[in-house]
């Protein structure tokens, strides 16, 4: 691969990131200052449940595809199934909703907001074929298009609500499904038009049959995944309030949002990682692990980085930007999971290492433990300590496994670079606390903070100028 054309991806992909992520910010943070926290609450666990429900009905194929479209299979007859099957099941899904929305008596706008937002997602899942066999052949440049869409049409349709003063809970509803129908069709229109990929009608029941099968492994583990990403959003809502399921929410969208440099990383290096350990048995290089080492650590610094600096910067940032609802009210519940932070970091690579390898069965037990130590957790600390008590589970459960993780790869240089996690936390932890004191005006807390985290890496052997120019060839030379 060209130096030039892994710079141009690379660029894709963080620009992509960011402007999702910006764009899904600045449509919650417009929501979380229009609505009332019950409102906001309840769009959010009504989302919640959905992303939960799309998840099962994907059957876990989306990562599939992908490494599908990776490895050359027929992009045509991979869509054809793919299409299939989210058209049957999605239209299926939405059909029962209807019809027991139309008979159960005094159906009431709950029910009627919970099939509208179905119907969105829904529509949102249509387009799901589209950009995961575009990811797979490193399209990037297509993909965001596909995958920015959306996002940039809320954000202008919110903001012209805002200029209004019309942003309501239906309003809002209304330009989700908007948002979804043209993405929808935006995806389609670059597949076959921009890009000239065919698109083969027909049903094909060996090819859908093949497809199902060789994703059956990884559907538990698609939906544990995501459950344990939303199962405490629907817990807040089921044993507490909707009132704690927006704040709860809130910080967990930004806590999402502290992880844009994996989601920058993390198209480009899933396809990579496949060809990697796909040939292992060919034996892997020495040189090539070394660089996935060195990735994980840095990886690790920055996780640990951003965590410190989101505590510090939290209330400043965030009260006046939400009418002081989310600010103090919330600072406890990121404090905690800032701890997870590195987590989803580590874990992300130990994921594309056992997916990679094809080892699904370690994979589904590895998310089947976690999710039910997050339900076990969460079932007796929510209505202890409600939206807290769900941040204390979340960390619990992505330690776990974290644990499980690092006792199941067997990539012993990747499992070496696990104890980096706590020198480079602890630093983080003396650097912030001692900023704090030090100093009043949060952006003099950030900067000390950051240049002692620094010196405290730099003496303990966590930072060397010798890894930073091997980074700049991680994924570059060969891969």
């Amino acid at each position: 691969m060209s130096r030039n054309k892994f710079l141009t991806d690379i660029s894709m992909s963080t620009v992509q990131a960011v402007l999702n992520q910006v764009s899904g910010i600045i449509v919650f943070f417009i929501l979380s200052k229009y609505l009332s926290k019950a409102g906001l609450g309840q769009i959010n666990w009504s989302l919640a449940v959905l992303m939960v429900i799309f998840s099962i009905l994907g059957f876990g194929l989306e990562h599939v595809a992908v490494k599908k479209a990776a490895t050359g299979t027929n992009t045509g007859l991979l869509l054809q199934a793919y299409l299939f099957h989210v058209l049957v099941v999605g239209c299926g899904f939405l059909a029962m909703l209807f019809i027991i929305q139309f008979w159960i008596p005094g159906v009431y706008f709950d029910k009627q907001l919970f099939f509208l937002l179905s119907v969105s997602q829904c529509l949102s899942f249509f387009a799901t074929p589209f950009r995961q066999i575009v990811s797979g052949l490193e399209k990037f440049k297509a993909l965001f298009v596909m995958s920015s869409c959306a996002n940039i049409i809320k954000v202008l349709a919110l903001f012209v609500l805002a200029f209004m003063q019309q942003v309501t809970v239906i309003m809002i509803i209304e330009v989700y499904l908007l948002a979804s129908a043209i993405e929808f069709g935006i995806c389609i229109f670059i597949y076959r038009v921009s890009l000239q990929l065919p698109v083969i009608p027909g049903y094909n029941r060996q090819g859908y049959l093949s497809f199902i099968k060789e994703a059956l492994p990884q559907l538990g583990i698609t939906i544990f995944n995501t459950a344990l990403a939303r199962m405490d959003w629907i817990l807040l809502g089921i044993l507490s309030t909707s009132i704690m399921v927006a704040e709860y929410s809130f910080t967990n969208k930004l806590f999402e949002l502290s992880t844009l440099p994996l989601l920058i990383l993390a198209p480009v290096i899933f396809p990579k990682i496949s060809k990697m350990f796909a040939s292992e048995e060919n034996g892997i290089p020495e040189k090539k692990i070394q660089y996935l080492k060195i990735l994980v650590q840095a990886e690790i610094v920055v996780a640990v980085w951003v965590a410190m600096a989101m505590n510090i910067c939290w209330k400043d940032i965030i009260d006046p930007l939400t009418n002081y609802k989310y600010g103090s009210s919330t600072s406890e519940i990121i404090f905690i999971m800032s701890f997870a932070m590195p987590l989803v970091y580590l874990n992300n690579i130990f994921w594309n290492i056992l997916f990679a390898k094809g080892k699904m069965n370690v994979l589904f037990q590895i998310f089947f433990f976690a999710f039910l130590i997050n339900m076990t957790a969460d079932a007796v600390l929510i209505p202890l300590f409600h939206a807290k008590g769900a941040a204390f589970g979340f960390v619990i459960a992505l330690a776990a496994q974290t644990v499980f993780y690092y006792r199941k790869t067997d990539v012993p240089i990747i499992k070496k670079a696990f104890f980096h996690l706590f020198p480079v936390m602890a630093s983080a932890l003396l650097a912030g606390l001692i900023s704090v004191y030090l100093v009043n005006p949060f952006i003099w807390q950030l900067s000390i903070a950051t240049g002692m985290y620094l010196f405290l890496l730099y003496i303990m052997k966590e930072l060397s100028f010798k890894d930073w120019i091997t980074m700049k060839r991680v994924f570059v030379s060969s891969i």
